[in-house]
């Protein structure tokens, strides 16, 4: 196809259209008979030519993309939503409180200041918090104190984990978060997320109240949720226990409760009733309050359940890509319905090599797992953990292993990926114990072989919290 710029956007010609004129022009040059195999001189300028003419075509497409809201990318797309009066939203902290134990009066700087170090702490995987303001602390005793995580965007605190210090302070005896997070922190907010918000602003002005008011929430900063059901019947309650001729918010993440009740206030139809649990007054013109009502989004877990095969045998499965790519993209509207084909097209996008031919979504890790699930209400969302990403058959690596038996045996750290839970290991067949001490493999998976029989091999077992097992083959040499 030629080179054309028309209401489909700019078109450009291929690496094959473009290898095809030139050497077409050259045989006029030359003759039909130039040599222009693929190793001959004449070709391999050729294609230097060829790469360098794609490679600005390819430049002016990505200028011309630019320039459209739904195409551009980082900055330049920051630049294309100021049009519609959006702005990308920045990450937030994650907020937790801390109880720190003295043994006398002491000081603790926060972030409030900039002459003295920062209070800091730290969780077991070196996570770090800072002190949020500078307290003076009159006696020994126990102090919860409100710290926030150092990196920004979204931080997961496990109770009972910010032990560490990081800041010397010999007045300090113990820090410890019995509690979990105040509030987590958001990362900020994605090319893909952007993108939609802006097509979601559109809607703001639009005359349908419903689509105006989501993308009124979804433009406050902090929210990554929103969805607005609404009973027009007559039905008090209806099916999902909305009053009759009411609407039913709700909204997820870390927000203002001023901005969201204002947003309802503004975009709600008229007389609509509103249902929830949060409530927030809004002062009228005439000065009387007007009580506004909706409800936080409530998580659900999800389970998925995959069996994999490799396409290229010779190439391994990288599946904790895959567990880990998968928890952090999944993504379903609230009260919304997953299924098995998004998430087989993902896992393929994730590990080319990668096969699903088995796939389905339970609440439970032990099923039953079906090809597509809905929310159990209406206001839940599903969450997904990469420990929740079930990918059979077990697979273990390295999986061909060779050892050295005998009076001193060599030892070796066998790993299994996949399957669910924690891992059981045994040894199967013991042919290298026989006439000696036992093969033993302990729970992390650190073989040892037997000081019986050499030249043979034992077999290695693994079996998950599922009951889904491996084997593999070692050679006592």
């Amino acid at each position: 196809m030629p080179n054309i710029i028309n209401e489909n956007g700019l078109t450009i010609k291929t690496q094959n259209e473009l290898t095809s004129e030139v050497t077409t022009k050259l045989k006029n040059i030359y003759g039909s008979d130039i040599n222009l195999a693929p190793d001959s001189p004449d070709m391999q300028l050729v294609m230097i030519y060829v790469l360098a003419s794609l490679d600005v075509l390819q430049l002016l497409v990505e200028v011309n993309n630019s320039f459209d809201p739904d195409r551009a990318i980082g900055k330049i797309l920051d630049q294309r939503v100021q049009l519609n009066a959006i702005q990308r939203k920045a990450g937030t902290y994650t907020i937790q409180p801390v109880t720190i134990q003295i043994s006398e009066p002491t000081t603790l700087y926060g972030l409030d200041q900039s002459i003295e170090e920062v209070y800091t702490v730290a969780d077991d995987a070196g996570t770090e918090f800072q002190l949020g303001t500078t307290v003076t602390l009159p006696s020994a005793g126990f102090y919860s104190l409100v710290f926030q995580a150092s990196e920004i965007g979204k931080t997961e605190v496990l109770i009972n984990t910010i032990t560490n210090p990081v800041t010397v302070n010999l007045s300090v005896v113990s820090i410890n978060n019995p509690t979990g997070p105040i509030s987590l922190g958001q990362d900020e907010e994605t090319d893909i997320q952007l993108r939609q918000r802006r097509q979601r602003s559109t809607a703001i002005s639009g005359l349908g109240w419903k689509d105006s008011l989501e993308a009124a929430l979804y433009n406050i900063n902090g929210i990554t949720d929103a969805k607005v059901y609404e009973n027009k019947t007559s039905a008090n309650p209806d099916a999902f226990g909305i009053p009759s001729h009411s609407i039913w918010v709700i909204v997820s993440g870390t927000y203002s409760d001023a901005e969201v009740a204002q947003a309802i206030y503004t975009k709600r139809n008229a007389a609509a009733g509103m249902k929830g649990d949060r409530v927030a007054n809004i002062t009228q013109k005439d000065g009387s309050n007007f009580v506004v009502q909706w409800d936080d989004v409530s998580t659900e877990e999800i389970f998925i359940e995959l069996e994999i095969e490799k396409i290229d045998p010779t190439l391994p499965i990288d599946i904790d890509a895959i567990k880990n790519k998968l928890a952090q993209d999944f993504n379903v509207e609230i009260g919304g319905v997953a299924n098995i084909n998004e998430i087989s097209c993902k896992v393929q996008e994730i590990d080319p090599n990668a096969l699903v031919t088995s796939a389905g979504l339970s609440f439970l890790s032990t099923g039953p797992f079906l090809p597509k699930l809905s929310n159990s209400a209406k206001n839940r969302k599903f969450v997904l953990s990469a420990e929740n990403v079930i990918i059979t058959p077990i697979l273990i690596y390295p999986s061909i292993i060779s050892v050295v038996g005998g009076s001193s045996p060599e030892s070796r750290t066998i790993t299994a990926y996949g399957g669910f839970g924690a891992y059981t290991w045994t040894v199967a067949v013991d042919n290298s114990g026989a006439g000696g001490d036992p093969a033993t493999i302990d729970s992390t998976g650190y073989y040892t072989p037997g000081t019986g029989t050499q030249n043979v091999f034992d077999t290695i077992q693994v079996e998950d919290e599922q009951g889904n097992t491996a084997q593999i083959q070692v050679q006592v040499l």
